[in-house]
């Protein structure tokens, strides 16, 4: 079954609106945005933004590899981090190599994930 997506942005709208994905897309793409997700609970977007208002698909993949090498780096200080699958990652590069497109899905994702965890965090304070 594919799944159909509509993107619009505010600086512009984009020439082929429309991006189709597989099952298997979408599961690689949750997953690294699940990690990505991690730069937004700590309030550092960076890595989100250069993915999703990437122009490149290579600037797109830097920015992933980047952020990978701040997880594994976060890792290594004990800290609980989610790093996507190699496959995960291999299967979002040839994705983005494809459609840069693929990058505001991935940002946009992010922020959700960061942003759940935020929320689950107040309601367990009890402040949300």
């Amino acid at each position: 079954m594919r799944e159909g997506l509509i993107l619009i942005t505010r600086r512009r709208i984009l020439p082929e609106i429309s991006i189709f994905l597989s099952e298997e897309d979408w599961r690689a793409i949750r997953d690294v945005a699940k990690a990505l997700g991690y730069f937004v609970k700590g309030g550092m977007f960076n890595y989100i933004d250069r993915i999703g208002d990437s122009y490149s698909s290579t600037s797109a993949i830097a920015a992933i590899r980047d952020a990978l090498r701040a997880l594994q780096s976060a890792r290594s200080q004990g800290e609980k981090v989610h790093i996507p699958s190699p496959h995960s990652v291999e299967h979002v590069v040839k994705l983005l190599g494809k459609n840069i497109r693929v990058g505001y899905i991935i940002s946009a994702l992010a922020l959700t994930y960061g942003g759940i965890s935020v929320r689950e965090e107040l309601e367990k304070e009890g402040g949300g």
